[in-house]
């Protein structure tokens, strides 16, 4: 029987990210009934005896699937160099993010190193989007064996949507850069100049940035419209927020995948992407949201953006709400587990 090793840094403290995904893979191969190993690095393990425990799963004669995700480079290598070694084994790197593209011109050059060498020569790399692959072949000319399976959401909610006179807009990316929290207050500004009653609810990780946020609904009047709330722990109170919500922003700079918005369609709300998040392809664009250039958008004032907003009924609700079925059978943990039980 076909044995899965799964191989990744999993901090306790780390909620989302890699991290969350690993959880609920393993979580559903255990639902699932499935021949496999977690060998997780957990905060404050000696890293010596973890490495020594990988060598002695790899030694066993049975042949496995190794599967090895990203959070940092050191741990891929080895798996990289131990492939060499005990090459009876099938070795997948599932890739969450490129570190080029994350840090930009504040790149340590070793780590650049050693994403390029990684990147460039393990044997099997998984993508958690379309995206990520592109962007692979597009920076490191890595083609061949590249592999896309999403992850995956089992988010639910019995929340009823009902249909309010403000627009309800929710936000999971806090008041951190890279979650596009300068195009949300941006965007804000030039929705207040409109005749659309709105409320921004923003949730998620501050990023310090609490005073300049202060100092932003100051200075645009934004008092009672868009409001911080802090980052929530409790997965279904956000599920049954983003049910709730009219439609949720999702204005990233750079994510490979971006869960959020797979939740959003899920649960039947609508998305308005930037199309730097990976997930932005499950979108139908103009119907269960929109896929825009943030760049662009600030060009023009946020045209698209409000002009999708005003147009949101409940017609156009329930319509999006019978689609989320499909979503939740095609990006269930079920579904996508399934796709990691069948690498051979």
């Amino acid at each position: 029987m076909k044995r899965i090793v799964i191989i990744a840094k999993c901090y306790k403290r780390d909620i989302s990210g890699p991290a969350n995904i690993i959880r609920g893979l393993i979580r559903q191969f255990d639902k699932d009934g499935i021949n496999y190993n977690a060998l997780l690095l957990e905060e404050g393990m000696d890293k010596v005896s973890y490495l020594e425990q990988i060598v002695q799963e790899l030694r066993k004669k049975d042949k496995t699937v190794v599967n090895i995700h990203t959070d940092g480079f050191i741990l891929p290598l080895f798996i990289m160099l131990m492939s060499k070694i005990y090459r009876k084994h099938s070795y997948y790197l599932t890739v969450h993010g490129i570190y080029r593209i994350d840090y930009g011109k504040s790149a340590n050059w070793k780590y650049l190193i050693l994403e390029k060498y990684i990147y460039k020569h393990f044997s099997n790399i998984i993508c958690v989007s379309d995206m990520l692959k592109d962007d692979l072949k597009k920076i490191y000319k890595r083609e061949k064996n590249v592999y896309v399976i999403p992850n995956a959401t089992d988010a639910n909610s019995d929340k009823v949507f009902e249909k309010k006179s403000v627009k309800e807009i929710v936000s999971l990316g806090g008041l951190r850069t890279c979650k596009g929290i300068n195009a949300i207050m941006a965007c804000a500004k030039e929705m207040k100049k409109t005749n659309i009653p709105f409320h921004i609810s923003l949730y998620g990780e501050d990023e310090n940035n609490l005073n300049s946020f202060a100092e932003q609904i100051r200075k645009d009047n934004l008092k009672d419209q868009v409001e911080y709330f802090g980052n929530l722990m409790d997965k279904q109170k956000v599920y049954d927020i983003v049910r709730s919500a009219d439609v949720q922003f999702c204005f990233s700079v750079y994510d490979t995948f971006n869960v959020a918005v797979a939740e959003s369609l899920v649960l039947g709300c609508p998305c308005i992407s930037s199309d730097r998040c990976g997930a932005s392809t499950l979108i139908q664009n103009n119907f269960n949201g929109l896929v825009v250039n943030i760049a662009e958008e600030y060009n023009n004032h946020f045209e698209k953006v409000i002009e999708f907003i005003r147009k949101l009924d409940k017609e156009k609700r329930e319509l999006i709400e019978q689609k989320a079925k499909e979503y939740k059978e095609i990006f269930s943990w079920k579904s996508i587990a399934k796709k990691y039980e069948e690498l051979e």
